[in-house]
């Protein structure tokens, strides 16, 4: 069953001209393979600018035109359509085609005049939609809206990718974290043994130069006070002056003991320390490789970070009263009551 023609009635009464003007092309209005020198060069902008004041005005409730002026749109519209039809046949071999071509372009000026002048200002619908359409606030926020809306699509899907990639790439970064950590401690646990050594070195060469300073103040006080001690018969000053000498020799043989005692000392307690900081970083360097929990590991390296690099008494002298002479033992309380 073929499809059925539209009925007449049903079609706008500027349809039938709209779809001749359309079905013009610009080569058949204009007609240079025909007429050469004498072609219409203006005339397929004028049709088409008139086939568009026609499209504006098929937009409008046909109802609502005064009967006046339709009657006139669908004369000038057919008559349009006859002006076009008599460009397009009309002959360069023609004797009158100049004549014709002049009189055919007067009167499409014409009718080209009147469509922009009175037909045109009657599209209010068309003119509404175009200008609407040209100063709608919310259209570039629309657009915008839609791109930013694609570009926020394609950073989710790369932050996802993103993360996927970190999240395949944590063990590993977590192992070479242990590596790396492990190794450093077993590094450090070489360098605390090595200073160890020096140590355990040190205070065994102090501990024969304390055996020996020893001897030494021993001996050298025995004879301070066994030679050239004062007679019986001596006066106070010489006296007093002959015990100050002594009593300054004494002192310093024993500041001489005191010094290799406290190198002694400070050597054997550095090295204490030194073997118990390289023996916890070797156990924490056994715990990484034992494979134990991020959190664990953590705990334990802040920890050990206190414990190593917290500094500790060295053992040198200081302001404490346990390294006063034995000078400053008998002559401050001297000072002290002379000057009280």
């Amino acid at each position: 069953m073929g499809m059925e023609e539209p009925d007449s009635a049903d079609l706008h009464p500027l349809a039938t001209s709209i779809e001749q003007l359309q079905a013009f092309s610009d080569e058949d209005i204009r007609g240079t393979s025909r007429l050469g020198s004498l072609s219409f060069t203006d005339a397929p902008e004028k049709v088409r600018r008139v086939t568009s004041i026609l499209v504006d005005l098929s937009e409008e409730d046909w109802s609502e035109l005064d009967e006046g002026f339709k009657g006139a749109l669908v004369a000038q519209a057919a008559t349009v359509v006859s002006t076009v039809d008599q460009m397009k046949a009309l002959n360069a071999s023609d004797p009158s085609a100049p004549v014709h071509r002049q009189n055919y372009e007067a009167q499409l000026n014409q009718l080209s005049e009147w469509f922009r002048a009175t037909a045109q200002p009657r599209a209010f619908r068309a003119r509404l939609r175009r200008e609407l359409g040209a100063t709608d606030p919310t259209r570039g926020d629309l657009e915008e809206a839609d791109r930013l809306r694609v570009e926020l699509s394609g950073l989710r899907e790369q932050t996802e990718t993103l993360r996927n990639e970190l999240a395949s790439l944590a063990p590993v970064v977590e192992a070479s974290r242990a590596v790396a950590g492990a190794s450093g401690a077993v590094d450090l646990a070489t360098e605390y043994r090595d200073q160890a050594d020096e140590h355990k070195r040190g205070w065994r060469a102090w501990r024969w130069v304390l055996l020996a300073t020893g001897v030494v103040a021993t001996v050298g006080s025995l004879l301070v006070v066994s030679i050239r001690h004062p007679s019986g018969k001596a006066t106070s000053a010489p006296a007093v002056s002959r015990f100050l000498i002594d009593l300054l020799v004494i002192g310093l043989l024993l500041y001489a003991v005191r010094l290799a005692s406290l190198q002694f000392r400070v050597h054997r307690h550095l090295e204490a320390t030194d073997r118990s900081k390289a023996a916890a970083l070797s156990t924490f360097a056994r715990i990484v490789a034992s494979g134990t929990e991020p959190s664990t590991r953590d705990v334990l390296a802040a920890t050990l970070a206190q414990a190593v690099f917290t500094p500790g008494e060295t053992g040198f002298i200081d302001a404490g009263s346990d390294h006063i002479t034995l000078i400053e033992r008998v002559v401050g309380p001297a000072i002290q009551k002379i000057n009280p």
